[in-house]
């Protein structure tokens, strides 16, 4: 601050730096006033990466969701870049791999996710099942499914 002010000065200039700061973090995610949001919520998404990007000037990842398949940015915040960029570095991140994402999903109007700010990610190894190794040829126990699910059910 520089010297010779006021206190009362000082005082609106601490204010001036901190709405600037508030300022500089609202440009950096989407335009707020040009969506209708419903709602935060904390949650998690699992999905396939589809790409590293940039969502807004902010390193980002788009997740496809593995049950809506919507594509979803996933926004890591200025505080936790170097934090989350040293548990799992970008050349890592692979195209087609599942990862669950986890942090504060922001919804828009109609229920949609807008973007989910990262508290956390990691990857999901998905086991490919032999379904020979699993299945049961005799389940049912020679009856037909409709006989086994009744019998089951007690009709």
């Amino acid at each position: 601050m520089p010297s010779g002010m006021t206190h009362a000065e000082n005082e609106t200039v601490k204010r001036l730096f901190v709405a600037k700061e508030v300022l500089e973090e609202m440009s950096g995610i989407e335009s707020e006033s040009s969506i209708a949001f419903q709602g935060t919520e904390l949650g998690s998404v699992e999905g396939d990466l589809v790409e590293a990007i940039a969502h807004y000037g902010k390193p980002a990842v788009r997740i496809r969701g593995r049950v809506s398949e919507q594509e979803i940015p996933c926004v890591l915040p200025s505080n936790r870049e170097d934090e989350i960029g040293k548990k799992h570095p970008w050349n890592d991140l692979r195209e087609g791999q599942r990862y669950v994402v986890t942090g504060e999903i922001k919804r828009k109007a109609n229920g949609d996710i807008a973007y989910l700010l990262v508290d956390n990610i990691h990857s999901v190894e998905v086991e490919v099942v032999d379904l020979d190794r699993i299945a049961d040829p005799d389940f049912t126990v020679g009856k037909s499914p409709v006989e086994y699910i009744d019998d089951l059910w007690g009709d």
